[in-house]
């Protein structure tokens, strides 16, 4: 668990990696008020996130935008699809590599 976690699984099985823009991380009110300071750190490492976790081509943005629109669904693009492989963090320009641990099931 952790979308992190969950992400580089996804990235290796794939042969890619992944650059987040931290920016782009929805943190709700209510995380914001539970963990303070770690709320980015809940996002990235928590378990029970509830959320999906995609890619798909960029020709497909509008539509997708559209789908979330027309269902109610917030949409909301984190990051980039790379060749280079990690997931990697971009904070003020910055790139640094992602921890990703989470819980593992197995």
């Amino acid at each position: 668990d952790g979308f992190l976690a969950d992400l580089n699984h996804l990235c290796e099985a794939s042969s890619v990696g992944a650059e987040i823009e931290t920016r782009k991380i929805f943190l709700s009110d209510q995380l914001r008020a539970y963990a303070g300071d770690q709320a980015m750190e809940f996002s990235f490492h928590g378990g029970d996130d509830y959320e999906l976790c995609f890619s798909a081509p960029e020709s497909f943005s509008d539509d997708i935008v559209r789908l979330g629109e027309k269902t109610g669904t917030r949409v909301t693009r984190v990051g980039t699809i790379t060749a280079e492989p990690g997931v990697w963090l971009i904070e003020n320009e910055t790139k640094t590599p992602a921890e990703t641990r989470g819980y593992t099931h197995f």
